[in-house]
């Protein structure tokens, strides 16, 4: 049943996304094509609009998914979704990691292109591509294989806790006792959900050992707190960065997506 759930996700948000991207990529090709005839402040304009696309477009996408989530479990379309033999927190879960495997492909389209911008950048400044592509190369290899691996599985964990709290959230603001407020409760829960995203965040990053030493680029279980009061009191910048976070804001987001799936299981309710 997951996958027939996932599959009718894709069927129904598939076409708007990929118009949405290729629109995307439209602007962008247009932007760089222009861009190459080197017209003064024109050309950096281009450039400037090839680089908001980028930034937009995942954000577009995921947009478009959780208005997609919020209309198909608690708004009208919810009637017919919630007839379906399946628990809400089944249908949670289908609806969420597509959402999730869109954001992974929306950060993949997001390094394509900015890999576009960059090479048109490099080539309008008179920079051979394969030297171009090089130094691109050596710069990633010479990164500590902690840092890349860090790096890595950051992304895919805070794209998690992006995308799981925020549908959970929208679930719990639709809760009966919060019908008058209509949209308002999500977007106030959304609202506590980031300053205990920061909090919780913070938290991790000087209380919990673990993190990465910026002057070596090593991992090590050292806890920041000590090293940042010691910079404080020199006068100085940290040189070691706490990993923590990502630890403390995957438990807040479990904790809010098992609250999410409890409210579609025991007060669901449609607007």
């Amino acid at each position: 049943m997951f996958t027939t759930l996932l599959s009718q996700e894709t069927r129904t948000l598939a076409p708007k996304l990929a118009l949405i991207a290729g629109i995307g990529v439209l602007i962008i090709a247009v932007s760089l094509g222009l861009a190459a005839l080197k017209i003064p402040l024109v050309s950096g304009f281009l450039l400037m609009v090839s680089c908001l696309m980028i930034a937009m477009v995942p954000l577009l996408v995921l947009l478009q998914v959780a208005t997609s989530y919020w209309k198909s479990m608690h708004c009208d379309a919810g009637y017919f979704t919630h007839t379906l033999p399946v628990t809400g927190g089944q249908l949670f879960w289908a609806k969420s990691i597509f959402a999730y495997i869109v954001g992974l492909v929306g950060v993949f389209w997001a390094i394509v292109a900015s890999c576009a911008v960059f090479v048109q950048i490099a080539w309008m400044n008179g920079v051979p591509l394969n030297e171009f592509l090089s130094s691109t190369l050596d710069s990633w290899n010479a990164l500590p294989l902690a840092i890349k691996t860090l790096l890595s599985v950051a992304i895919l964990v805070q794209l998690a806790n992006l995308v799981f709290p925020v549908a959970a959230v929208m679930s719990i603001g639709a809760q009966s006792r919060w019908n008058h407020l209509g949209f308002g409760a999500p977007v106030i829960g959304f609202i506590l959900l980031y300053l205990a995203n920061q909090f919780t965040a913070v938290f991790g990053m000087l209380l919990l050992p673990g993190g990465i030493d910026t002057t070596t680029g090593e991992f090590s279980w050292k806890f920041m707190l000590p090293e940042l009061i010691e910079a404080l009191k020199d006068g100085t910048n940290p040189t070691f960065i706490g990993m923590g976070s990502i630890v403390t804001t995957s438990l807040l987001s479990i904790a809010v997506v098992c609250w999410g799936i409890r409210s579609l299981n025991r007060h669901l309710s449609l607007r």
